[in-house]
């Protein structure tokens, strides 16, 4: 078998994320119609990405990934509304050069039905 290895910028960026308990009930601001539940689904994205001094990578990564969790639900988005989301990208030297870790954390909510119509 041969083996091929992976140069180190192949590898980036790396995402990794994080979901926390998915809440369901009929609790919250928008109460929810007969038959449906409303959910919260926490969840934290991390990455890391090779990049220069001032983190510009770092920054349009943190761009892409808040459109990709924000974009309207029946346009591609991942729910019906994000909640109290937060960004930040902090850049770190490096070995050989600058990497940027990107954080972002939010809350998916979405609408699911439980009974019979």
């Amino acid at each position: 078998l041969e083996y091929e290895t992976a140069s180190e910028e192949s590898l980036w960026p790396c995402i990794n994320y994080f979901p926390g308990q998915l809440e369901s009930g009929t609790s919250g601001d928008i109460p929810p119609g007969c038959g449906e539940q409303n959910n919260f689904l926490p969840l934290s994205i991390e990455a890391y990405i090779v990049d220069d001094e001032r983190g510009s990578k770092g920054q349009a990564l943190k761009e892409d990934l808040l459109k990709a969790v924000t974009a309207a639900g029946n346009f591609g988005g991942l729910a019906e509304l994000v909640q109290g989301y937060s960004s930040a990208v902090e850049v770190r030297p490096g070995a050989d050069n600058y990497w940027s870790y990107v954080s972002v954390t939010f809350t998916i909510f979405f609408v699911t039905s439980w009974g019979e119509i």
